[in-house]
């Protein structure tokens, strides 16, 4: 195995020889290991940038291992041996770059292919590392929160084996104390052996210590394991969130990110399920075990029969406190959301001077959190205090039934008597934990639920295991038969027919609601069509993988969201590649340059959450710059100058003008006639979502040519004052809309 710190410090040269042929690499590997995907040049572009923050040398090895990773593969290490039963083989060249390694041929040759072409080499560079491209394949991701889950907990099994060893030591040590007990009061106070007295604490001394050591490991594992396994389950329930189709989207953030929490309840009530039954529940075993050897099966009968009464007590509750957690955990999904919708609108809570009302909403919701919180409480506190009272009772009738055998006669001893009290504490403590569970039950089974949900919501690529990524797609859509509709509402769109063709600049007019929008989410992908189907270039679109749909379709939305962070990583989202150059020349072109000329943080500006700190103006024109590098080929753009005023408005649309190329498809939805200049056919959609007119710009700017205006005269009465009010007409409206 080659260590990192093995490779030498390169020079910046050799740091750009490696990455540029890092990018012929990941555009070979694919075929290499006869993968069914294909690494998109933006997702290796992403690779490259995250890597490449690192040291040059990290870059070097751990590049191609993440290139595996994104075709679904585990790569093994790199080794500083070509072997012929390995090929075919990844080489790391030094002055060289990545080569293939295909074969040896009779010579003693080896026949390799790097960005150059291919060649035989008979003796390797030193220096040179190899890496098999024998993999084994990652399964597939799970369809539920639930195997989701499992599957993270049971990667970090082998922690199991000796947290089963442990438990059964440290039970063993446990009986020391009993032992030491029945010893102490049958030997050492019967015969006055001061010397076994001094032996027995020794032992027992010693019993403690090494308990306490082996129960502080198994804590320690126990821990590294929770992290091992909540990191898993974040990462996969987040990108799990991501893949959810825009229009299955959940309408309420605060609740979803309740929601999406939940694993961690899952977690914790798995691992204390796994925990109790691999440790408490076996030790409570054992000891019964210890009392029926010491005492016989009278004595041991009765903490049996014990444990017995409490668990079924405390399952007698399971019912009750499984529904009020479900409740609580409504409640409180309802409360979190209202925090998160206020906090995201308080100007407008503030402006409407409406915060009594969102305080009382917020009151009631409190309330009915904490009653059924108290409730579930109240609960488990009884159920805990029946296991106690079971407890103390068993320890009375076990010390009353030692104490008759003994007198009757029975041969049992003194000190196997308080051997026993004292395993029967033992044996019924994990009873005690049952009500615990319980309520740990209760809300893993209410979170487990909501994230189901989550897991059951449409996903990007949906029921598509390998998804496309063609390296090229012809820029033109094709409607066929086309429906959208969100859930349980009727159809919002119709269309029969649509074609939008290579190189076309359209535009998209209407009323307010009639679905402008919305066609753009479904050209981009974000959304499904409910029926028919939506093809891009020939090819269903949404059996593209996404991250080669964004490097073809550059979409703005109408509503412009930033991210807390920098200028700059706001304008280089999803574009790692992009240089500090070309950041310049189009910040320029769209006046960005000069909105920030007068902070001294540049392009380091710090952005708020939120996008907080700059006007609705200032983030749409950080929109359009990110829009504008993005090296697209189809453009959909919802309103992109909307809060703009005429100065920065005319450089987009320039900067627009210049960037769009003869091939590039552009849509356009708009109420602004200076934006009209970037199209050459114009679409006019109705309120029924159904296209009213489509043809050549010019035309149906003619068409809906405003008749003669009406004005009214109106007078105050009060001041005298008159206003003339102009009657609009019907088709200009639906184009300033």
């Amino acid at each position: 195995m080659v260590n990192i710190s093995s490779v030498k410090q390169m020079s910046p040269q050799e740091k750009a020889l490696f990455s540029s042929s890092f990018l012929w690499v990941g555009q070979r590997l694919p075929g290499l290991v006869r993968a069914n995907q294909k690494l998109s040049r933006r997702k290796i572009s992403e690779i490259l940038a995250i890597e490449g923050s690192a040291a040059p040398e990290k870059e070097v090895l751990s590049g191609p291992i993440k290139l595996f990773q994104g075709l679904g593969y585990v790569a093994p290490s790199w080794t500083a041996v070509a072997r012929e039963n390995q090929v075919p083989l990844l080489a790391m060249v030094p002055e060289h770059g990545y080569w293939i390694v295909y074969d040896r041929d009779n010579r003693g040759g080896w026949l390799v292919e790097g960005p150059q072409g291919r060649e035989v080499v008979d003796e390797w560079p030193e220096g040179t590392k190899f890496l098999p491209a024998a993999s084994r394949i990652v399964e597939h991701a799970p369809l539920s929160a639930s195997d989701d889950i499992d599957q993270a907990v049971s990667s970090e099994r082998s922690w199991i084996y000796f947290f089963i060893l442990s438990s059964v030591v440290a039970s063993l040590l446990m009986l020391a104390t009993s032992l030491f007990s029945m010893q102490v009061y049958d030997r050492v106070m019967a015969t006055g052996g001061i010397p076994t007295l001094v032996v027995l604490m020794t032992g027992v001394t010693g019993a403690i210590i090494v308990e306490f050591l082996l129960k502080t490991a198994r804590a320690s594992l126990v821990h590294h394991m929770t992290k091992s396994v909540d990191v898993t389950c974040a990462r996969h329930v987040f990108a799990r969130l991501l893949k959810v189709r825009l229009d299955a989207f959940p309408q309420s953030v605060g609740t979803l990110a309740a929601q999406v929490r939940g694993f961690e309840t899952i977690r914790s009530y798995r691992t204390a399920k796994t925990t109790y039954f691999l440790s408490d529940a076996p030790i409570a075993i054992i000891f019964l075990a210890v009392i029926f050897l010491l005492a016989g099966p009278v004595l041991a009968a009765i903490p049996l029969i014990a444990c017995i009464v409490a668990i079924l007590c405390g399952l007698s509750f399971r019912k009750a406190i499984e529904s009020h957690t479900q409740k609580e955990n409504l409640v409180g999904n309802k409360r979190q959301g209202q925090l998160v919708e206020v906090i995201r609108n308080i100007e407008v809570v503030k402006s409407t001077g409406s915060a009594w009302y969102f305080a009382h909403k917020w009151h009631s919701l409190s309330e009915q959190t904490v009653a059924e919180t108290l409730e579930t409480k109240s609960l488990s506190e009884v159920s805990t205090f029946i296991a106690g009272a079971i407890q103390q009772i068993s320890y009375v009738l076990l010390v009353s039934a030692g104490a008759y055998l003994a007198v009757s006669g029975s041969g049992i001893t003194t000190g196997a008597i308080i051997a026993c009290s004292i395993l029967s504490g033992r044996i019924l403590t994990p009873i005690n934990m049952i009500p615990g569970l319980l309520v740990q039950s209760a809300h893993a089974k209410a979170s487990l639920k909501n994230l189901d949900a989550l897991y059951q919501l449409p996903i990007e690529n949906q029921s598509v295991t390998h998804p496309l990524v063609p390296e090229v797609i012809k820029p033109e859509f094709k409607f066929d038969r086309v429906e959208f509709s969100y859930a349980g509402q009727p159809a919002y769109l119709s269309f029969d027919k649509l074609n939008i063709g290579e190189g076309q600049k359209v535009g998209i007019v209407g009323a307010v609601g009639c679905g402008k929008s919305t066609l753009l989410k479904l050209l981009s992908g974000e959304c499904a069509p409910s029926h028919g189907h939506l093809l891009v270039g020939g090819v269903n679109i949404q059996h593209i993988d996404p991250s080669r749909r964004v490097e073809l379709i550059s979409y703005l939305p109408q509503q412009t969201r930033l991210f807390g962070g920098t200028l700059r990583e706001n304008l280089t989202l999803g574009l790692p590649h992009i240089d500090d150059q070309k950041l310049v020349e189009v910040a320029e072109k769209t006046g960005l340059m000069q909105m920030i000329s007068g902070r001294h943080e540049g392009l380091d500006l710090p952005i708020h959450e939120g996008g907080s700190g700059l006007s609705g103006g200032q983030a749409q024109l950080v929109a359009v710059t990110r829009s504008i590098l993005s090296d697209a080929q189809v453009w959909l753009l919802d309103e992109p100058t909307a809060s703009m005023d005429e100065m920065f408005e005319a450089k987009c649309i320039a900067a627009f003008s210049e960037r769009l190329g003869e091939s590039d498809t552009l849509v356009l939805v708009t109420h602004k006639p200076a934006l009209l200049s970037l199209i050459n056919r114009l679409i006019v959609l109705g309120p029924d979502g159904q296209i009213v007119l489509d043809g050549p710009r010019n035309d149906i700017l003619a068409k809906l040519k405003p008749p003669r205006r009406e004005t009214t005269t109106f007078r105050n009465k009060k001041t005298g004052a008159t206003a003339v009010a102009v009657e609009p007409e019907v088709a200009s409206a639906e184009l300033a809309n």
